[in-house]
């Protein structure tokens, strides 16, 4: 992630550290209580990183930066799971909801990894739900994830062929979070994206580009409202609907595929 500041004639490159460190630190543990948003609705934008410094400006009065043992960025590592048909996926292109996504993350620095279903609701709302997990396992879905992601999609009245599901997708970036000082709201920047399938074939954004994300109770958060006055708007995009879009011959590429190299 990178950004770069006018110095009279002269581009100055900005590092994140620097853009980072204007912000006061929050630790998880005070975020997680503050705003955990296991049920949220989140936005998606896509960001030129020469715009990063001046929106830092306009979302550090209000927000913190998230800080773990020293760090204010981390690595993450996401495998992404779905049918031989791409159900998941030809849900989410066709706006299906309730909808499910299927994933494990690794927090790579850390090793901590979990295993997710996140669910698309008729409302806009996601639901995420959580299991610890090994990351050794976490190309694979174990008999007890199996189990919670059975619990997880009855809850919400949601069908999908467990037997099918299967590795599909890895992707890596790096992120930055902001949490709200006053409301339960998060703001997350990733860049260093690149998206994997099973086969190999692989895409990077570019890396004059970073992804920004906010979730919050209505979707509508002092952060949303900073990013629409700067002249961005939401887009429909995820991580797993960009690599499939891209990478899977056939497959709807997103509108937004220019943002990405092969």
């Amino acid at each position: 992630m990178f950004t770069a500041a006018r110095v009279g004639t002269v581009r100055r490159v900005v590092e994140p550290a620097e853009l980072l460190d204007r912000s006061e630190p929050i630790d998880l543990e005070t975020l997680d209580a503050q705003a955990a948003l296991q049920k949220r609705v989140d936005n998606k934008y896509l960001v030129p990183a020469d715009a990063l410094d001046s929106l830092f400006e306009r979302l550090r009065p209000g927000y913190r930066a998230l800080e773990i043992d020293g760090r204010r960025q981390a690595l993450y590592e996401s495998v992404y799971f779905d049918t031989g048909s791409l159900r998941c996926f030809d849900d989410h292109v066709a706006g299906r909801t309730p909808r499910a996504k299927v994933r494990t993350r690794l927090y790579v620095e850390t090793g901590v990894c979990v295993f997710e279903a996140k669910v698309k609701l008729d409302d806009d709302e996601t639901v995420k739900a959580s299991l610890d997990y090994d990351a050794a396992d976490r190309d694979r879905i174990t008999p007890e994830a199996r189990e919670f992601l059975e619990q997880q999609l009855a809850r919400r009245r949601l069908a999908l062929p467990l037997d099918a599901l299967a590795a599909t997708l890895t992707t890596r970036f790096r992120r930055a979070t902001l949490g709200a000082r006053a409301s339960p709201e998060r703001v997350t920047f990733d860049d260093e994206l690149a998206l994997t399938l099973s086969t190999g074939a692989s895409a990077r954004l570019r890396s004059d580009r970073l992804l920004v994300e906010t979730k919050s109770e209505t979707g509508e958060s002092e952060a949303d409202r900073l990013l629409r006055e700067a002249g961005y708007e939401p887009t429909s995009l995820s991580k797993y609907r960009a690599g499939i879009g891209l990478l899977v011959e056939g497959a709807s590429p997103p509108a937004v595929q220019g943002w990405f190299t092969g």
